[in-house]
């Protein structure tokens, strides 16, 4: 009885673990692709993404205004985060404080993920 019990919660946990992975490899490749668009000038294009990933946009001062939808937001949440830098004598602190910022909005990414799928 012990065994059939561990079997069928390894297999539950493999099927709940994996719900938020493929909606996180598809956010992350979609934040990727937002990046590159940015500076691109195809415009139709980046005013459907805009629809994608924001609400409320106001053109004020010729820079748009918006809010970003979830789980978008994380992106801007840590747009002016900068991590401790550590101290070395390569210009490592610059490389180091970015991997901080991605690591942190990619901890809060899968965590918005798995509580989304876990609904």
């Amino acid at each position: 009885m012990l065994k059939t019990e561990i079997i069928q919660k390894k297999a539950d946990f493999a099927q709940k673990g994996k719900l938020w992975v493929e909606p996180l490899r598809k956010w992350i490749k979609s934040a990727n692709q937002i990046e590159k668009i940015a500076f691109s000038k195809d415009f139709c294009f980046e005013k459907s993404l805009l629809k994608k990933i924001g609400t409320n946009r106001i053109l004020r001062d010729k820079k748009i205004h918006m809010n970003f939808v979830a789980p978008y937001s994380l992106i801007a949440k840590y747009k002016g985060v900068e991590g401790e830098l550590i101290e070395n004598n390569t210009g490592e602190e610059e490389k180091k404080t970015a991997n901080q910022k991605w690591w942190r909005i990619l901890v809060d990414a899968r965590t918005y993920f798995e509580q989304v799928t876990s609904i």
